[in-house]
């Protein structure tokens, strides 16, 4: 039978976890409902206090499996076209939701030529820039990841031609089976 107006006490072993109320009351069906928002990945332990007068006071614990929200590294176009000599700017914009991740890590490395910076913070916007040169003609795969908790790694590559023929093009998408973050490369400045 439903226990209405008891007092529920919500709880964690995780300090990473956040409830809106920590402290609610049972409806007339003897629900007790919380929001929380987990800030770290794998199972954590949540626990509810109930008391009720001459019901006593009872803990209920359980288990609760947090999983990484879902990553998309798109670099587009897929193969870059540079001079010899030649310098490009590549940006990646981070988004969750819709809305910017900043202070995502992003981890760049290159099979030829030079990065400026080999880890690249994104800003408020959640937008990370590096620039890429390489003095000699060849092919570089420029590999762009991502590190940041609550979110599932990814990474992915865009081929860049240095001193050969133009054409190509079109998007390669990391796909992770979860919900919520974009990265959108660009180069030379412009998104696509």
């Amino acid at each position: 039978f439903p226990v209405p107006g008891a007092s529920v006490s919500w709880s964690s072993d995780s300090k990473s976890v956040k409830f809106a109320n920590a402290t609610r009351f049972s409806d007339s069906t003897g629900a007790a409902t919380v929001t929380a928002i987990f800030g770290d990945v794998g199972n954590v332990t949540v626990s509810a206090q109930v008391s009720k007068g001459a019901y006593g006071d009872r803990v209920v614990s359980f288990k609760v499996p947090v999983r990484a929200q879902q990553v998309s590294l798109i670099l587009i176009p897929d193969t870059i076209f540079l001079p010899t000599g030649g310098t490009t700017i590549i940006t990646v914009a981070v988004t969750s939701n819709g809305k910017p991740v900043a202070g995502a890590a992003i981890s760049w490395f290159t099979t030829f030529g030079t990065i400026d910076q080999p880890l690249a913070l994104t800003d408020d916007q959640g937008m990370a820039r590096v620039n890429f040169a390489a003095q000699s003609a060849g092919v570089a795969n420029v590999t762009a990841s991502i590190s940041q908790p609550g979110y599932a790694d990814t990474s992915q590559q865009v081929q860049i031609n240095v001193g050969g023929e133009s054409g190509g093009g079109g998007s390669i998408f990391g796909y992770l089976p979860y919900v919520g973050v974009a990265i959108v490369v660009a180069v030379g400045g412009f998104i696509f």
